[in-house]
């Protein structure tokens, strides 16, 4: 799966592809790529779907104002051999995780960094699930904080470094706490790889935050 990542990497390079983000001097937005993928939620336009329907004329588990957006890489046109090949692969780690995750709705996120912008605290307030995360590339000095104005005697810091050939690692979590990514003397590439929900179709409430953070 790496492998892919870095092949994307070098392909935006040598294409010239302007790096996603734009401005340098916000913190945590500037990336090589980043996207999402699969079963999101987004305003709706004008309270309709693309099919017509009004938002909402379903039973469904989104806060107000929002609908589902499917995007299945398999299907769609507009997605590249890339994008279908990260989301079967990131499919089959996900199976091996947690069987069942996958029932209702999932979502990837995928990005590239390479610089040493942070992400100061923040909430994923449209979530309504745990996550997986993982950090690929070789880098040092990336962290990533669980915890902050909501548990702050119980900050919960992970990833930190990592080398060419090394095991990547996993972190179960939950964002819609507080977290922050943290990157003091930053240096080398990474590639960030989250497992998310922000609908799921068999959800009738939104379960307790999952606490603490662990390893997988």
């Amino acid at each position: 799966m790496e492998d892919l990542l870095v092949e994307e990497t070098e392909r935006r390079k040598k294409a010239a592809i302007k790096r996603q983000g734009g401005d340098r001097t916000k913190k945590g937005f500037d990336v090589l790529w980043s996207f999402s993928m699969g079963s999101t939620a987004r305003p709706p336009k004008n309270g309709k779907r693309k099919d017509g329907t009004i938002a909402f004329d379903l039973p469904h588990n989104l806060k107000k104002g929002r609908m589902v957006c499917h995007t299945d890489p398999l299907l769609l046109q507009s997605h590249t051999d890339f994008k279908r090949k990260l989301w079967i692969l990131a499919g089959f780690v996900l199976d091996y995780l947690d069987p069942g995750y996958k029932d209702g709705g999932w979502a990837l996120y995928a990005s590239c960094k390479d610089d040493a912008a942070e992400i100061e605290w923040h909430q994923d307030k449209n979530d309504v699930q745990y996550q997986y995360w993982a950090k690929l590339g070789t880098f040092e000095n990336e962290f990533v904080d669980f915890g902050g104005s909501e548990n702050q005697d119980k900050t919960h810091s992970f990833f930190g470094s990592r080398e060419e050939g090394e095991p990547y690692r996993i972190v179960k979590c939950d964002t819609r706490g507080w977290h922050r990514v943290r990157k003091p003397d930053f240096e080398g590439i990474s590639y960030t790889l989250a497992w998310f929900k922000m609908y799921d179709s068999n959800q009738t409430c939104f379960p307790p935050r999952f606490w603490p953070p662990v390893y997988v």
